[in-house]
């Protein structure tokens, strides 16, 4: 459907923590807006990037590289781009809205201190 999306009123209609609302394809990819207040500690997404851009609060973002953790804050206004496949993990500092793009195929879900150590 070809229509303009208004993020903070499709926001405000989501419940506290859900895991977002999908509102359009792009390419290969999901574009929907999240908001929570909590995250699971890791994710990852192997099928490609992720594109993030804060609306409301702050969230602080650790990615696991090779070369080892790096942190970022993200606060409205901000955008970042989570590289393929790359483990990363958003800490919210109480509420966040935000606007994402991922191809979500093959997400993994981890809540271990580093996902990439196998139980």
């Amino acid at each position: 459907m070809l229509s303009a999306h208004d993020i903070r009123a499709t926001a405000s209609k989501l419940r506290k923590n859900s895991r977002g609302r999908a509102l359009a394809a792009f390419d290969c990819c999901s574009v929907g807006v999240a908001r929570f207040s909590a995250h699971p500690r890791w994710e990852r997404h192997p099928a490609g990037g992720e594109f993030l851009q804060v609306f409301e609060g702050e969230l602080d973002l650790t990615l696991l590289t090779a070369d080892g953790p790096i942190e970022t804050t993200l606060r409205p206004g901000s955008v970042f781009v989570v590289p393929r496949g790359l483990w990363h993990s958003p800490r919210p500092r109480g509420a966040v809205t935000l606007l994402y793009i991922s191809n979500t195929e093959g997400t993994e879900i981890s809540n271990e201190r580093d996902p990439r150590i196998p139980n």
